[in-house]
């Protein structure tokens, strides 16, 4: 559905239920404004917010029947939406407690019902950025952090962290040229029983394009500085290091080449499509038009090992429709 001339920099399926009634939405992102809906037919979209910053890429999580959203320029605040009484509001509040901050962050992920903060900039007073910061929630409290929770990660290679995911019950975050894990059982301050631990787990890869991050639940897929990988976290049980991580663009390294060349290949968007086991990635080719923004799209089928185009997409974001009643739809927003 054609709603607005602008492209789509945020899409996300959610879920509530509660007894008898089920509820999905569906939100995007469209130059300035945030919307949603819960039609699944012909969708009728309402308007959250018409203030964000255009141009900015979102990222989206949901926890505590919330759907909490950012988006990855640092100018608005992390909003939230509550699926249960359909309130939408920042996410943090101005405190007068002593050691509570309003951040705001790049990239979001949630795990065991803490919240991180990814890559952050603090706001409380004045204007602070930590590119390789991660601020964490207190347990089942996203809009609860303080000055004291967080860590940081390798701050001394002059990059800054690139996104995360979570694969066999671990952390991964990353960075152009290095990926790291965090474990934990509780995650809080030391002194609070806080039993994370930070370890780099790779050197020489990261990820270089961060919205081309994807897991099938084993693997990750994501574009490196060398081309398109598929890495198991560094802690798969396996027979040889070839099968921790390998190149699987070999097949296009002349259009990955030219990507990289063109400067348009750290603006490749990824997902996983579960019903039929590929990764779709869209992205700017310079040698086709429209020019300035994503304009073609390739596959890569996981069983297979084989990459195909697609032809007619102008896709600037993906999303699947994976949950309660839906049928495993891949869904775009035009770019």
């Amino acid at each position: 559905q054609s709603r607005s001339s602008q492209p789509v920099t945020g899409l996300y399926r959610a879920y509530w239920s509660t007894g008898t009634r089920k509820l999905d939405f569906t939100f995007s992102v469209m130059g300035s404004d945030i919307l949603v809906s819960t039609s699944k037919v012909s969708p009728v979209w309402i308007v959250l917010s018409s203030y964000v910053v255009p141009g900015q890429n979102w990222s989206f999580v949901t926890m505590n029947n919330r759907v909490i959203m950012t988006g990855d320029g640092l100018v608005n605040p992390i909003f939230q939406y509550n699926m249960a009484n359909s309130s939408f509001s920042n996410l943090f509040t101005q405190s007068a407690g002593t050691d509570s901050i309003t951040i705001r962050a790049k990239y979001l992920l949630q795990k065991s019902n803490y919240l991180l903060f990814i890559n952050v900039v603090d706001i409380t007073q004045g204007t602070t950025f930590y590119p390789s910061r991660v601020h964490f929630s207190l347990l089942n409290q996203p809009s609860s952090t303080t000055y004291n929770r967080f860590f940081d990660v390798r701050t001394n290679d002059g990059e800054e962290l690139t996104g995360a995911g979570v694969n066999f019950d671990r952390v991964n975050l990353f960075k152009p040229s290095s990926g790291h894990e965090l474990s934990f059982t509780i995650l809080d301050l030391v002194t609070r029983g806080g039993d994370q631990v930070l370890a780099e787990v790779v050197n020489g890869f990261g990820l270089k394009a961060p919205r081309s991050l994807q897991s099938d639940g084993i693997y990750y897929i994501f574009g490196a500085q060398d081309g398109i990988r598929i890495w198991d976290g560094g802690r798969r049980s396996r027979l040889n290091v070839a099968e921790e991580s390998r190149i699987i663009s070999n097949d296009i390294k002349p259009l990955i080449d030219r990507l990289i060349n063109a400067g348009t290949y750290e603006r490749m968007s990824g997902k996983f499509y579960k019903k039929r086991n590929w990764v779709v990635f869209s992205y700017e080719d310079p040698d086709k038009f429209p020019k300035g923004r994503n304009n073609s799209v390739i596959v890569y089928d996981l069983r297979l090992g084989q990459w195909y185009p697609i032809c007619g997409w102008l896709a600037n974001t993906f999303e699947t429709f994976d949950g309660q009643d839906d049928k495993g739809e891949l869904l775009f927003g035009s770019s």
